[in-house]
């Protein structure tokens, strides 16, 4: 009688295993269909919009491992746009998708970066994300990957003519410093008042 009681839950064991897989290739499955969903909610008509609801499903797609639900999710965090701000979870989220060798992702990834919107600023980290996304043909990679490459040269040649500009400041010496300082002190009011104009143009 023993011996029955052991042998039925093993036999539902394997079962129930297969009824969990099955579930969850089930919900594998369904991720594309969370994304549509999201899609739907977000532009759908007005009886069936609702910011929460997309966010929603677009958050659940994008924890199944949907690549363009987690670049939708980082842009939002990115952006604002419906959830508050947060720029290290639009990189956690660009990255997940990254990692899946989603090209837009991976320029997403690098531009963040590249950007300095979570700091440090890690520009080899930047340009070996750009290199992955422009390896696919991506324009908008490769114009900031030649930003980067271009600023490194700058970098470079200043701090090669560094040594020559303290030898001309030590032969002038710091009379020059203060004509100089003098002569901008005067400009500086009207120079900051022109860049607070044309920030507000923007």
């Amino acid at each position: 009688m023993q011996s029955g009681r052991c042998v039925l839950p093993m036999l539902l064991l394997p079962l129930m295993w297969l009824g969990s897989a099955a579930q969850s290739t089930k919900a594998r499955e369904n991720a594309p269909g969370l994304f549509e969903k999201g899609m739907g909610a977000l532009q759908g008509s007005n009886a069936a919009r609702s910011s929460a609801n997309a966010i929603d499903y677009f958050r659940r797609s994008a924890e199944l491992g949907f690549a363009p639900a987690q670049v939708v999710l980082g842009y939002f965090y990115e952006t604002g746009h419906i959830v508050t701000t947060d720029p290290q979870a639009a990189l956690e989220w660009y990255k997940k998708a990254a990692l899946q060798d989603d090209p837009l992702a991976q320029w997403l990834v690098g531009r963040v970066i590249y950007a300095g919107l979570v700091p440090p600023r890690d520009l080899n980290e930047a340009q070996t994300w750009l290199e992955k996304s422009a390896s696919h043909g991506d324009p908008f990679a490769e114009y900031l990957l030649g930003k980067n490459r271009s600023g490194a040269q700058r970098l470079r040649a200043s701090s090669q003519r560094l040594p020559a500009v303290r030898r001309a400041r030590a032969t002038t010496g710091a009379t020059r410093t203060c004509e100089v300082a003098s002569r901008w002190r005067g400009r500086a009011p009207r120079l900051f008042q022109s860049l607070r104009l044309a920030a507000h143009e923007f």
